[in-house]
Order: C-alpha cells, then structure tokens, then sequence
C-alpha cells in the first residue's frame, strides 16, 4: 500500500522519478500534507503491530519500506517513497460480503449458510459477534478503532456448508487513536477524522470544533450500524450539518419484521434493546465498549441457535 492522497484541498501527481510529488511544488500546505499522510503511514503500522501483539484477530501490516528502487512495467526508477507490506490473505478466509452471498444462494440443508435471500438473525447475530470479539481486543489494547463498517472485516477459516462464518478479524488501522487513562483519545486539534458514511458516529458529525476526544462508544455506533445494516439491508446514513438527520427509534426494526426472520419473540425484544442502546445519539448512553456490548450479543446468539447446532 502506497501513500497517494486524493483530497480536493490539494493534487498530487508522479514524477519522472515516479515519486508522488505536490502538483504545485512551492504549495507549502500541499507538501505539509503529504507528509502528514506518509506519517500516518508509519504510525498506522506502528499502532497495528503494537495491537497484534495481544491480539489474534487483528490482521495488521507487516512493515513498512522505504523503497530506493522500484520497476513499473519492466522500467527503473530511483524513488524515496514507503510502502507499507501487507500479507495476501488468498484462501485463508472470507470477507462480509462472501457470507451475505452465500447467504442469498437457494436454501439448502446441506448449506447451512444459505438462505434464499438476507441471512438468517443466526447469522447475522454471529456477525456481530465475531465483530465484538476482534474490536475487544482493539479496546483491551488501548486503542479506539475508529472505522468499523463491513469492508475492514474478514472472517478465517469459515465453514459455510456447516453454517461456521469463522473467526472474525479487523484490517485496516489507519484511523486508529490512542486511548488516554481517563478512556478518550487525546483532542483532536486538526478535526481530521475519517470514518465511513453510514457507520459514522454523530459526535463525530456535531462536535469536531478541534477539542473533540472520542471513547469506544463511537465504536459501538458503527457496530450498531453494521447490526442494523444486516437485519435491514441499506445503511441509515447521517450527514453533517444543521438539520442532521436522526435514526428514528421506532425505525429501526419492529417484531414482525424480526420474526419473519426467524427470531422468537424474547430475542426480537432483545434486537430492539441492543439497537436502542448502541445507536444512542450519546455516547454515555451507549455500550461503553465492545466486551459490554458483547455480552449482551453473546446472550442473544444462545437464543437465536437453531436446532441444527
């Protein structure tokens, strides 16, 4: 992975050296920002490694180089630019979107998986387990996440005909913030925060004025997100500004709904309960962090087992 920002503040453009250069080379302001993003470059394996060292669900980078030559299309260039290495997965797992699709495959009861159309709340419950498992370990670590939406997850060693999704795993720490002692991240000066429309946090939206300090309860949000995303299909994005639109409460999901899915009604009442509290519009009114929320899910995940396992 290379650094190439693509901001419409600034532009960037490869030299004859195939160097990532400002397009504008006296833009005192374009080249302070590229350096800042190939900062981030080091301190996102920095903060990666430094959380996979006590976690087994964090697929990180494995370095990072600066390379002094590089060959594109069988030429030679003399370059100065890092690039972080990571592994290529291959066959190793899946991603969220293999298991929705497996999911849609015509019912089979010698593919567990599937289910003729959106998965089952097994599943779906499963899901969001296996999320909490891996952003647990980000939190223990003492780290907020900060970007948690279906493409930064991938499952290893899944087993679809058996209805096992496999063992759930974060990628991606690029937004990753150190956690204070009091639990927040340090204050955000250069309100420069990146997260996913759709799985963004609304004190990210209403209070990033440069004081900003966010807990794993904005997590929590992005998961609530993703829960919804599942049961519903579509995302509930909220957009910045004024009239900052809200997920009304009562829209999330109701028990007909829920039921037609195969949830019995105490784990409907449980959806409902989980979903109000995550996608709280206040952060202490949230799951605090992934291991409280989890144990709610986990709880759910036994009600919602099928006979089959």
């Amino acid at each position: 992975k290379e650094c190439f920002p693509l901001t419409g503040r600034f532009s960037y453009i490869r030299n004859a050296n195939w160097q990532i250069v400002s397009k504008s080379p006296d833009d005192k302001e374009a080249v302070a920002y590229l350096n800042k993003q190939i900062n981030g470059l080091f301190q996102e394996n920095k903060n990666g490694q430094l959380i996979s060292a006590n976690s087994a669900r964090s697929i990180v980078s494995w370095e990072i180089i600066c390379a002094d030559a590089l060959t594109v299309n069988g030429a030679h260039f003399a370059v100065n630019t890092p690039f972080i290495v990571m592994e290529h997965l291959g066959n190793k797992g899946c991603s969220l979107q293999d298991i929705l699709h497996e999911c849609s495959l015509t019912r089979s009861s010698m593919h567990l998986l599937r289910a003729s159309g959106s998965p089952d709340i097994y599943t779906v419950v499963s899901i969001i387990a296996e999320t909490l498992k891996a952003l647990d370990e980000v939190h223990k670590a003492g780290y907020f996440y900060g970007d948690i939406h279906g493409n930064n997850l991938y499952f290893l060693n899944p087993h679809f005909d058996f209805g096992d999704i496999g063992i759930g795993c974060l990628l991606d720490f690029g937004t990753v913030r150190k956690l204070c002692e009091d639990g927040l991240t340090e204050e955000i000066t250069d309100q420069e925060v990146y997260s996913t429309e759709g799985y963004t946090a609304p004190e990210i939206l209403l209070s990033n004025d440069g004081h900003l300090r966010l807990s794993p309860a904005a997590d929590i949000f992005s998961v609530g997100c993703l829960f919804l995303y599942l049961i519903k299909g579509k995302n509930y994005a909220l957009r910045q500004g004024k009239n900052i639109s809200r997920i009304p409460q009562k829209s999330y999901v109701d028990h007909r709904e829920l039921i037609s899915k195969g949830a019995s009604e105490l784990s409907a009442s449980y959806i409902t309960e989980i979903l109000q509290c995550a996608l709280s519009f206040e952060p202490n009114k949230r799951y605090k962090d992934a291991y409280s929320m989890l144990e709610v899910i986990l709880e759910l995940k036994a009600l919602c087992r099928p006979k089959a396992f």
